[in-house]
């Protein structure tokens, strides 16, 4: 094979959910890309640059790869992770033959499985024209980009002085919801900027954003209940007469709808939430590498002894697609306390880290740490805000 000439071409997306050359793995969506960079493929190279396009599919571990040729060819694949700790590497790529090698032609549909959720990756994309061989293939690398939708569902520059709120915490099975009204007229993409928060660590208690947190004693709505992830019919919180409380004696994990039915001004309204996002994994390395499973609410955990002189590195990976902006909030003590910790990471990372000096100025003993995905979707067309956690919990000390 000849890598000595070849053109490193990159994809970004086109639509909302549109993902980059092999898209970031959390899509549940059917979506569609093509490349952006216009430059000619590598010379010889029978490969038509802006024929390429990337369909995701499933739960995001495979993709459909389709793409043209100058001439009727023979293609193979390979692709492996732009992390080099992550494997397939560069030195050992997956390698996929393309399909019907028997058949030379222009036009190529080629499905990819066993993609991993939690990395991007490079594509090598070899075709040759018979009699020519393999070895005389000459590859297009494909970069993939990730670029993320907004949590913004229709006009960004509509404004609102009402919202219906809505918080879903999964491990507790539990929701609440309430009418938030605003001072004044507020447009969608300032709520999306409200929301936002500072990503880093800080020692003790922050400045934590406290926007659409009142409640209007008058709901606004009638007979709300809620279907397939979650299911439940609304009822008068009993602390709290303002808001409406949901409980779920269930969860159904392998659905991706949260769908808000109820009754506003005489007409009957459908609100189909979707993504819903939660944790698939959660790890912590430090001296040795924690796994955190779903929450246990009874069962004090064991602590893990962190080491002060390392950073304490976080790895994550997520269902579905995650909306802009999502984070990861890793809090460690009691933030009362000026020894706590609080960090914010942009939770499409899949990673983050704690400094050292931040472990070593926790408090001796066991300390209570929580790591917390917090998502938010704001639906312009029927005025609610949803913001939903999933979170783990677990006993470090140092």
């Amino acid at each position: 094979m000849n890598h000595r000439s070849y053109s490193s071409l990159v994809f970004r997306r086109q639509r909302s959910l549109a993902l980059a050359a092999l898209p970031l793995f959390t899509a549940c969506h059917l979506v569609k890309t093509r490349i952006s960079d216009q430059r000619p493929a590598a010379q010889n190279s029978t490969l038509v640059s802006n024929s390429i396009f990337i369909d995701r599919v499933g739960n995001g571990d495979t993709a459909k790869v389709q793409f043209k040729t100058n001439a009727n060819a023979i293609c193979r694949i390979s692709i492996y992770s732009q992390d080099p700790n992550k494997t397939p590497n560069e030195a050992n790529p997956m390698v996929l033959p393309c399909s019907n090698p028997e058949q030379p032609r222009q036009i190529f549909l080629e499905r990819i499985s066993g993609l991993r959720q939690d990395t991007l990756y490079y594509l090598n994309i070899y075709t040759w024209i018979p009699p020519q061989t393999e070895k005389e293939a000459v590859p297009v690398k494909v970069r993939e980009t990730a670029d993320i939708p907004s949590m913004i569902n229709g006009d960004a520059n509509a404004t609102f002085r009402d919202l219906l709120i809505a918080r879903l915490d999964i491990p507790l099975m539990t929701a609440e919801v309430f009418h938030h009204k605003s001072s004044e007229p507020i447009a969608a993409a300032t709520v999306k900027t409200q929301l936002m928060q500072p990503l880093g660590c800080h020692q003790g208690l922050p400045n934590l954003p406290t926007n659409f947190r009142s409640a209007d004693p008058d709901i606004g709505i009638q007979n709300l209940s809620t279907r397939d992830f979650a299911a439940s019919n609304a009822r008068t919180h009993p602390e709290n007469p303002g808001r409406l409380q949901l409980i779920y004696p269930t969860m159904n994990n392998g659905m991706n709808q949260w769908t808000l039915i109820y009754q506003s001004a005489g007409r009957d309204v459908s609100v189909p939430i979707q993504p819903v996002n939660q944790l698939v994994s959660l790890e912590m390395e430090s001296t040795t590498i924690t796994s955190f499973e779903t929450p246990q609410l009874i069962r004090n955990p064991d602590a893990t002894t962190l080491d002060p002189a390392k950073p304490l590195k976080f790895s994550w990976t997520v269902a579905n697609t995650l909306l802009d902006p999502s984070y990861l909030v890793v809090q460690i003590g009691n933030l009362q306390s000026p020894n706590a910790v609080y960090c914010v990471f942009n939770a499409n990372s899949g990673n983050g880290s704690i400094d050292a000096n931040y472990i070593q100025g926790l408090e001796d003993g066991p300390q209570t740490l929580q790591a917390r995905l917090i998502t938010n979707q704001l639906w312009v067309k029927d005025g609610w805000l949803i913001t939903i956690t999933d979170w783990r919990s677990g006993r470090v000390s140092k």
